[in-house]
């Protein structure tokens, strides 16, 4: 019998998929990924590939991966769940009412034999909210594609008073608090304007009613980074972040980025200051605060030459999956 088939889908766009890509790219000599396929046929081969296969790898949660749930804890297979983030806690944010799939994510982690939670703060917050769970939860924290990090922009960028964020209209992100910042700066005598990428939400119309606001709603990645990196400043201000990949990828483009202590991903950090992270998310004065000094002290430089390239590389990160899939064997 085989040892570990990854069953979740690693070519769509969304956060968990790209993290899934990089997972396929360096464990696929190793294990088995779901090919990209018709519904029909996907549900035929993935109830194959676990009956071949001891240990069965969901990265994330979904109505369509539950079927195969279901099947691998009949034939008894071990299951292991990479959580990028709390449905329950997300939806209760985004004053979204979708009591199907809180029920969802309790099945995942009641079932699964080893939950993997994507940065050590989200990790420790799962221990905290899921207590009889605890035991079986570790941190598997994001990887950083270093192929895509460009530290000549970081050094060659101007000073520009454009800025960027990413999630739309979504509350959970929290863009009308910035936008609210901005205006005050604006009305101040700056002449500051912000990019939002994302979805419409429930806060997508405040959000465009600002004047300085240009709202591109949901675009492809490459031409994300093409106006991403026009922008001086990237601004991840979340009530809830399990992680968040866009604050790096912002890196990536020369940006300095500005978070909210909310984001997971600022725990792969080891020198973060005072002025780069956003202690209440919803202080309006330490939003303008700390934009104004990240955009006379940019920081995008120093953040990204402190990472620890080979600690945040995937390669690392999916050497450390190996390693929970053989311990599991093993068990």
């Amino acid at each position: 019998m085989k040892t570990a088939f990854f069953i979740s889908d690693s070519y769509a766009l969304s956060g968990p998929s790209v993290v899934n890509r990089y997972y396929r790219e360096n464990l696929a000599h190793k294990y088995t990924f779901l090919a990209p396929q018709s519904y029909v046929k996907r549900v035929v081969f993935s109830i194959k590939d676990i009956l071949l296969h001891k240990i069965i790898v969901f990265s994330g949660a979904s109505f369509t991966d539950r079927l195969f749930l279901i099947v691998a804890k009949l034939f008894r297979r071990k299951i292991i769940y990479i959580m990028h983030g709390c449905i329950a806690e997300e939806n209760r944010i985004n004053h979204r009412d979708a009591p199907n799939e809180v029920k969802l994510e309790n099945l995942y982690l009641k079932n699964a034999d080893l939950i993997l939670a994507v940065s050590e703060q989200f990790c420790e917050w799962v221990k905290e909210q899921y207590p009889a769970v605890s035991e079986k939860v570790f941190s598997l924290i994001n990887g950083i594609d270093w192929n895509c990090v460009r530290p000549d922009i970081a050094k060659k960028k101007e000073f520009s008073g454009q800025m960027s964020t990413v999630g739309g209209g979504m509350p959970r992100k929290n863009i009308l608090s910035v936008c609210r910042a901005l205006q005050e700066l604006n009305d101040e005598g700056h002449t500051l304007e912000l990019k939002v990428f994302g979805e419409d939400n429930l806060d997508t119309d405040a959000i465009k009613a600002y004047p300085f606001v240009h709202y591109f709603g949901k675009i492809e990645r490459d031409k994300l980074f093409e106006e991403m990196a026009q922008t001086s400043l990237f601004i991840q201000n979340s009530i809830f972040d399990s992680f968040a990949l866009a604050p790096l990828e912002a890196l990536s483009c020369g940006c300095s980025i500005l978070c909210s202590k909310n984001v997971g991903a600022l725990s792969i950090f080891n020198n973060l200051e005072e002025n780069d992270v956003i202690e209440d998310c919803f202080d309006t004065r330490e939003i303008k605060q700390k934009i104004v000094y990240l955009l006379k002290n940019p920081n995008c430089e120093r953040l990204t030459e402190g990472l620890d390239k080979k600690e945040t590389s995937f390669e690392n990160r999916a050497a450390q999956l190996d390693g929970y899939i053989q311990n599991l064997v093993n068990s």
